[in-house]
């Protein structure tokens, strides 16, 4: 800003005219509400008296009238008011000749206003679109989340009456829920489920984006699970007698996965030690049927006591988690059981265990079960009787079989490979004619065909333990199984080997011959070494056949 008075008194025409101080609005602080604050004004600096022009105007130089370069700033600078604010302690340096950027060694900070207090400002969230505005969480929807002792959460609203495996922690998929059920867990668009009856949402989608539900009606007096949706008066349910037992099974698998929400029926716990206690007296005293009871005399023992303990009012919701899961693995069990072993149906006499309408098997079917078992040598009906008269464990689904399985198809891969190995050495010997070389090219094809069956076999091994008793108790009322005939695959493949190798062996040892030098032909075996074979031949025959006959009688 250029000086209006020159040096001398003389008034400068090439000032700038006069301006009025700029007017500011202040801030409103809720920390100062106490203060009145004073309206704007304009603050008009006030007029200097020019003094009279002189009649003669001197000639200047340069240096007097260069313009005055201001070393101090007013209280009123850079729009600030003449009002009593904290920043008007603060003093500023505005000399030019200091360099701007300073030394980082030697920082300099404007010291700290005493008397300063912090300015809020209050926004409200209609204001502005960039605001968050908070979702509405599931608890405050009626949902209760429940986190099971091995550290899986399911959600239940007790005034729908609906569960659901669905994370409502995650606000994408709670909206999701919400909007299928008909809007903020109400309802409003889809039929809720029936008096008594409960519904079960889950999630059926592959990925992860994707929200597929499967709906399930579960009613807890009747003990069942239906996959359709049930009739709105109860009168009008009918189970029919065939699919009670799978809608029981259903119901109990259910409970042993949403033990918290709900308690169980009134009959639970005592038929559960009724089971456990008609099982122990069963392994006690064995009866005339040969059907396995569904518990071990170890497992009676342990369950007994285990449910004996939680009897009583539950000191704790995982207390009350934990006898609802025993007590429905132990009905879950049982479930299986009746559904492997179905009471057989009563003859006119009224004996029981005797049934009315025997089964006949096709001729086709008994034709193809001899020639099968005529070429396996007899060995699906040793894998069939495991599978018949071993107890399975319902939870996991391993029989008690699993190690003499596992031992079994071990030892036949390394026989196996035994065979293989001498097979290919047996037919690089030299004198070998065509019949006892396609012994030995037979040999080891079994050889490796028992190892690859040895692998199939032990893939099908591992899906039956995943697999329930269910499974194997409607395979069909037939004499041999496809699983019997697969099982025992390793082990036919394996003796057939072993058989033709000692044939080509044997061949070798009565046909073998060598070309010398001058064209004599010479045997490699005297008589006496071949009737030591032909005689080890008979006796290990002889064993096989006498231990055949001692096992069946």
């Amino acid at each position: 800003m250029r000086e209006r008075v020159l040096p001398g008194g003389y008034e400068n025409p090439f000032a700038d005219p006069e301006a009025s101080s700029p007017s500011f609005i202040d801030i409103h602080s809720p920390a100062h509400d106490k203060f009145d604050m004073p309206q704007p004004s304009t603050v008009e600096a006030p007029r200097e008296q020019a003094a009279p022009a002189p009649a003669v105007m001197p000639v200047l130089q340069h240096r007097d009238y260069m313009y005055s370069i201001p070393r101090t700033v007013p209280s009123s600078y850079a729009g600030r008011s003449m009002l009593n604010s904290p920043m008007d302690h603060v003093e500023y340096d505005t000399d030019e000749t200091r360099p701007l950027l300073r030394r980082p060694s030697t920082p300099s900070f404007p010291a700290p206003v005493k008397d300063a207090q912090p300015v809020a400002i209050y926004f409200r969230p209609s204001d502005t679109s960039i605001w968050p505005v908070p979702s509405q969480s599931f608890e405050a929807s009626g949902w209760r989340e429940h986190i099971l002792p091995d550290s899986s959460v399911y959600f239940s609203h007790a005034l729908l009456h609906v569960t659901t495996d669905v994370d409502l922690r995650n606000p994408g998929k709670f909206e999701v829920v919400s909007a299928f059920l008909g809007g903020s867990g109400r309802g409003d668009d889809m039929a809720l489920p029936p008096e008594g009856w409960e519904l079960w949402l889950r999630d059926a989608g592959t990925a992860k984006q994707e929200f597929v539900p499967a709906r399930a009606w579960v009613h807890h007096a009747m003990r069942a699970i239906s996959l359709e949706q049930p009739p709105m008066h109860s009168n009008e349910i009918h189970i029919p007698e065939e699919d009670r037992l799978d809608m029981e099974s259903r119901y109990w698998s259910f409970i042993e996965t949403h033990p918290a929400h709900m308690p169980l029926p009134p009959s639970s716990l005592a038929e559960a030690i009724d089971i456990l206690t008609w099982s122990y007296t069963d392994r006690l005293l064995p009866s005339s049927h040969p059907t396995p009871p569904p518990f071990s005399q170890d497992e009676c023992q342990e369950l007994m006591g285990l449910l004996r303990s939680l009897d009583g009012p539950p000191s704790s919701p995982t207390q009350s988690m934990v006898r609802t899961r025993v007590i429905a693995k132990i009905l879950l069990r049982i479930t299986a059981w009746r559904q492997g072993h179905p009471i057989p149906s009563r003859s006119p006499d009224g004996n029981k265990g005797v049934v009315q309408t025997p089964h006949h098997t096709p001729f086709r079917r008994s034709f193809l079960d001899f020639i099968i078992s005529l070429l396996c040598l007899g060995l699906p009906y040793l894998f069939l009787d495991r599978s018949q008269h071993h107890v399975i464990d319902t939870e996991s689904g391993l029989r008690n079989e699993a190690g003499p399985m596992l031992i079994v198809g071990a030892c036949a891969c390394l026989i196996a490979a035994v065979i293989l190995s001498a097979s290919v050495t047996f037919i690089s010997l030299p004198g070998l004619d065509d019949v006892t070389r396609v012994a030995g090219f037979v040999a080891i094809i079994l050889s490796a065909s028992s190892m690859i069956s040895a692998v199939i076999a032990l893939f099908r091994y591992k899906s039956d333990i995943e697999r329930t008793t269910t499974y194997h108790a409607h395979e069909g009322m037939i004499v041999l199984s496809r699983r019997s005939v697969l099982l025992s695959l390793p082990l036919v493949f394996l003796i057939w080997s072993i058989a033709a190798f000692v044939t080509g062996v044997a061949l070798y040892a009565f046909r073998g011959l060598s070309v010398s030098n001058v064209g004599q032909t010479l045997r490699h075996f005297d008589e006496y070494t071949r009737w030591a074979v032909v005689g080890t031949i008979g006796g290990l025959a002889g064993m096989l056949i006498t231990s055949a006959l001692l096992i069946h009688w």
